[in-house]
């Protein structure tokens, strides 16, 4: 019998295993892929996810530093630097490889290759089913991403417009531009398309809504063509929950985190600060149950809720606003650098959203008349 079974070890699994571990749980982590395993993605690690860790990331997978960012939208570029760096870009194989190494060092069990087919609650303990047999646990963590199907045992799906999409490949170069990320708008009245200058190597992506992401591998073509890089048929996808939303977190003895949870940046996609952060969360709220009583459990949700849970909202207020006006944000974007360097103090988490918001909006020209559409419409007398 384990004190908790850990269904994926991407970084919300790792994170919650190595505190799990620390605080002297039996633990057991199942993940179906064999690591280092190949993972989609662009790979930025912004400031504020490097902060969630607990211990020091070796500097050998903080290949890049990003201190700039040019920001370009129909004909438009503006740069802007920050003398400190925002996000680091590093490989998301080697890196999730690592936090499972130190999750593993903190006295974690950890069965690599094994894939989670279903799980149930029974006699006040949980039954997770692999091919291999049937593990036994007083409480199960479900850390399997986005695209899982266990999470639907704490909370229901989410539809299409509650979800993201990105499709990302890699285009060897020689001599990357080092430290400024590309953020291109108007791929899509949803999204973004991106270039980060790895070593060796530039990820190249585009993301958004998923209902307004149709053809998306013909965008990506196109998006490689406009920035004159090789088109490539190389390319992988996944899906990015909308953050901000709220959703069951608990149900019974199951608990959700990471990707799973819907724990991810509305308007960046970025999700691994979220991720880190709920799956520490995560195990010292099964610790407390365990020790004192089970209802405590549901306890985690007011903890993320105390995180990061505003935050996500005000990034989804945000969200929605740059994707009703679209024009008005992104020359608002693309018309200072002052603009540009005062988000990212958001992704460095120097400035919060809300903070960003009441600087931001007073600069926009179309600032009066977004007011008075925003405003809600008094109730009228019978």
């Amino acid at each position: 019998m384990y004190d908790l079974i850990i269904v994926g070890g991407g970084p919300a699994g790792s994170s919650a295993g190595r505190t799990a571990g620390r605080l002297g749980l039996r633990a057991l982590l199942l993940e179906k892929e064999v690591f280092p395993r190949e993972k989609p993605c662009g790979g930025a690690l912004s400031a504020r996810a490097l902060a969630s860790l607990d211990f020091l990331l070796p500097p050998a997978l903080q290949a890049q530093a990003l201190t700039g960012a040019r920001v370009c939208y129909r004909g438009r570029k503006v740069e802007a630097h920050l003398s400190a760096p925002y996000a680091f870009l590093v490989s998301r194989s080697d890196f999730d490889h690592f936090l499972l190494t130190e999750a593993e060092k903190a006295g974690i069990e950890i069965h690599q290759g094994e894939k989670v087919l279903g799980l149930c609650e029974t006699d006040g303990s949980i039954s997770v089913r692999t091919p291999v047999g049937v593990y036994r646990g007083r409480c199960a963590l479900i850390a399997e991403g986005a695209q899982g199907h266990l999470k639907g045992r704490a909370r229901r799906r989410e539809t299409r417009a509650e979800q993201g999409f990105a499709i990302v490949t890699e285009i060897p170069v020689t001599q990357p531009q080092a430290g400024i990320a590309e953020i291109h708008f108007g791929m899509s009245r949803w999204g973004y398309g991106w270039i980060f200058p790895h070593a060796g190597y530039l990820s190249v992506g585009v993301g958004g809504l998923l209902p307004a992401m149709p053809r998306i591998r013909e965008r990506l073509q196109v998006f490689l063509r406009e920035n004159g890089l090789p088109e490539t048929s190389r390319c992988r996808g996944h899906v990015i929950p909308m953050g901000g939303i709220r959703r069951n977190l608990v149900n019974g003895r199951i608990i959700l985190c990471g990707d799973a949870a819907g724990f991810a940046d509305p308007l960046s996609g970025e999700g691994i600060a979220y991720a880190i952060r709920s799956g520490q969360l995560a195990a010292e709220a099964v610790h407390r149950a365990l020790s004192e009583r089970i209802e405590a459990l549901e306890e985690y949700e007011a903890a993320c809720e105390r995180a990061f849970g505003g935050e996500l909202r005000d990034a989804l207020f945000l969200a929605r606003l740059v994707h009703r006006f679209p024009a008005a944000f992104h020359r608002l974007f693309s018309s200072h650098p002052r603009v540009v360097a005062a988000y990212l103090d958001v992704v460095a988490g120097i400035r919060s959203y809300r903070s960003f918001l009441a600087w931001a909006l007073p600069r926009m020209p179309a600032y009066l008349a977004l007011r008075e559409i925003c405003r809600p419409t008094p109730a009228k007398k019978i």
